[in-house]
């Protein structure tokens, strides 16, 4: 934004708040001439701020009643995501609070204050009506988010091994940040109405509804009209800075998101169960080759694997393969056959109701999914990178630009992914595969978009950019397979 666009908004900004003081100023006096007690006007009001300015106990009672409904606002937030991730990874526990929920958004604020009043210390009501208030709309705002997380994008950063903590800082957390920002704003505004609804109703003592409660009983509507207008002012500058937090966060993640794509991603950490995801984006682990297998050796074995959704008729039974070293196999099978169950398999991302896999020790996967899966809010070139290892930044940086310029993708590192086309996207997926160096490359329908000639060129580059990879793919198309020297293994 321009500082001229800056500068015409504001002045537009002030033009309304000029016109809206001009029309309280009118209104009063029309009304005053009929009414025995006068509507305060904008003069009067300032008189009345200014009086109550002059008197300390006014910012005692402004800092107590921030600090009172600051920590009722923030226990909330905390408790009400940490209900949400709960809520989100079990069912049972989300039915069984649903009706608690429903409650506490059901019952009168007045209702409420009076009910706590019995149990609760005056001071603390207001901390404890904004906690209750504004729980509601964290604990929802934030388990819809977690709901319409990308669970692909999840998947995805399992199979290329990013650590727990990496999937929840930068895969979970930015899907949610709207959701958040949502509930931020939305609780900040009902926690100082409920807030200071609490503090008249008990009068509590250093507090801005104090002030309102005694303006009211000397009949100084002038300074309940200043105080309404602190409540306000104070409501709308606690909105602000909640959003310049967000942002200044925001900016933060992204400046480490862009530091962290040189980590190695599969270094040791605490792992993909320490992510509070939901119960269905997490899939199997790929089991280890016990001790007696000799140890270096890269290989993946399925012996006798069967899989089947619940009660239902087998996808396959009884499939056994072997990949060793550089082979490469091709699923190929009619649709619904269970190619794309079984590269989940060989992923971890589902387990086999029957049979086996065992894999070398330690085992890595990069791979093409039937879906791009590239991350939204992150480009092209820090897309490719984001999963590249641990080599160093510059040579990296390098050999990403050269796969993408190979794959006819030279001038859109910068890009991001809503801005490609389908079949860029889909050559961008291929190139972070190949970037993220691994023992098992999966390809599932990896090529589908292209036309003959991309397809060719992208194919050539995955031959030799995986040349010393095990290759595991599913197509239709039985040249792909030749291309690629694939054996041809039928479903």
């Amino acid at each position: 934004m321009t500082s001229t666009t800056v500068h015409n908004s504001r002045v537009k900004q002030i033009a309304a708040a000029a016109f809206w003081i001009l029309a309280w100023q009118a209104g009063a006096v029309l009304v005053n001439r009929h009414l025995l007690i006068p509507v305060p006007t904008p003069y009067r009001t300032a008189a009345a701020l200014i009086r109550l300015m002059a008197d300390r106990g006014f910012f005692h009672a402004v800092f107590f009643s921030i600090l009172r409904i600051a920590a009722g606002f923030a226990l909330a937030f905390a408790a009400g995501t940490a209900m949400a991730v709960l809520c989100v990874k079990s069912e049972f526990l989300h039915t069984l609070f649903q009706p608690l929920l429903g409650l506490i958004r059901a019952i009168p604020v007045a209702s409420f204050t009076i009910l706590v009043f019995l149990w609760v210390s005056r001071e603390k009501i207001p901390s404890t009506i904004t906690f209750f208030t504004v729980l509601p709309v964290i604990w929802a705002n934030v388990e819809s988010g977690l709901r319409a997380a990308d669970k692909g994008l999840v998947e995805m950063a399992r199979v290329f091994g990013l650590p727990g903590r990496r999937i929840l800082r930068e895969i979970l957390l930015p899907s949610i940040r709207p959701y958040i920002s949502s509930a931020a704003g939305s609780g900040i505004g009902f926690a100082w109405k409920s807030g200071v609804a609490a503090e008249v109703i008990c009068r509590t003592q250093d507090s801005l509804g104090n002030l309102l409660w005694a303006g009211k009983s000397s009949v100084a509507y002038d300074e309940v009209f200043a105080v309404t207008l602190v409540i306000v002012a104070l409501s709308i500058i606690l909105q602000k800075i909640t959003e310049r937090l967000l942002h200044l966060a925001k900016d933060r993640r992204e400046a480490v998101s862009v530091t962290a794509a040189g980590e190695n991603a599969a270094a040791p950490d605490a792992g993909p169960s320490a992510v509070p995801v939901p119960a269905e984006m997490a899939g199997a682990e790929m089991p280890a080759v016990s001790e007696d297998v000799p140890g270096r050796e890269r290989f993946v074995i399925f012996d006798a694997v069967s899989f089947s959704y619940g009660m239902q008729k087998p996808v396959f039974s009884n499939l056994s393969l072997s990949l060793r070293n550089n082979d490469r196999v091709c699923l190929q099978g009619k649709s619904g056959s269970g190619k794309t169950t079984f590269l989940r398999i060989s992923m971890g991302l589902a387990k086999p109701k029957g049979g086996t896999v065992r894999a070398a020790d330690p085992f890595s996967v990069s791979a093409v999914f039937q879906e791009d899966r590239l991350i939204p809010w992150k480009t092209v070139l820090e897309n490719v990178l984001f999963f590249a290892g641990s080599e160093a930044g510059e040579e990296k940086n390098h050999a990403a630009r050269a796969l993408l310029s190979e794959a006819g993708l030279a001038g859109s590192e910068d890009m991001f992914p809503d801005e490609l086309s389908g079949g860029m996207k889909r050559r961008a997926a291929i190139v972070r595969a190949l970037m993220h160096p691994s023992d098992l490359l999966v390809l599932d329908e990896a090529f589908t978009g292209l036309d003959h000639e991309t397809k060719r060129r992208c194919m050539e580059m995955v031959s030799r950019c995986a040349s010393d990879r095990m290759v595991l793919m599913a197509s239709h198309d039985p040249w792909e397979a030749e291309a690629l020297g694939a054996e041809i293994f039928s479903l």
